[in-house]
């Protein structure tokens, strides 16, 4: 790291700069740029979900959720906690119209537990319980399909497209409709 750079190394680098011609060279066989998205896969009942990692904030251990008196919602549950902030917290089962469906215990694998997703855009925050998380995925863009015949109960409404994990069909979840259908429902 301390040896002297070489004499035109310099020159050559604020030339290539000043040139914008990095651009052109990424856009060259020398490198190929994919379009990619980066998402939080979680699950919720049978549904394998996807929401986009700009929106996510961070998934914590279930809390106790606190009712508001005097405001019934089937998607508003109430109030919680999540590092000394209050978080008004929903039901994105009832919002995306997910059936509950009794999950067999010997299927779930013992490390598998329920956690909360806390979600942020433009200062509007959400909370969530969801059944499993996975963590961050990232996919190409080309992998994004219309509509998946075997996605079971999600509303499509919600869902930009689906794309193939693992052995699972996400759905990636259009977070701009979710923000908006959230502050119509519950504010």
């Amino acid at each position: 790291l301390e040896r002297s750079h070489e004499e035109n190394y310099r020159r050559e680098w604020t030339d290539l700069f000043a040139q914008n011609t990095i651009g052109d060279y990424l856009k060259s066989d020398n490198l190929t740029i994919k379009d990619t998205v980066t998402v939080m896969i979680f699950r919720l009942q049978q549904e394998w979900l996807a929401i986009s990692a700009e929106v996510f904030q961070q998934a914590t251990p279930t809390n106790t959720i606190h009712t508001i008196p005097h405001r019934s919602n089937n998607i508003l549950r109430g109030l919680v906690n999540i590092r000394g902030e209050l978080h008004v917290c929903i039901s994105l089962n009832n919002l995306l119209n997910l059936k509950v469906v009794d999950i067999n215990n010997q299927s779930i694998n013992p490390v598998v537990y329920s956690r909360m997703l806390l979600i942020e855009k433009t200062g509007k925050a959400w909370v969530f319980a969801v059944d499993e998380v996975y963590g961050i995925h990232r996919f190409d863009c080309g992998e994004l399909r219309n509509s998946a015949k075997n996605m079971m109960q999600i509303n499509e409404t919600f869902s930009k497209g689906f794309f193939q994990w693992k052995e699972h069909s996400v759905s990636y979840l259009d977070d701009e409709l979710l923000f908006k259908v959230l502050d119509k429902k519950v504010s």
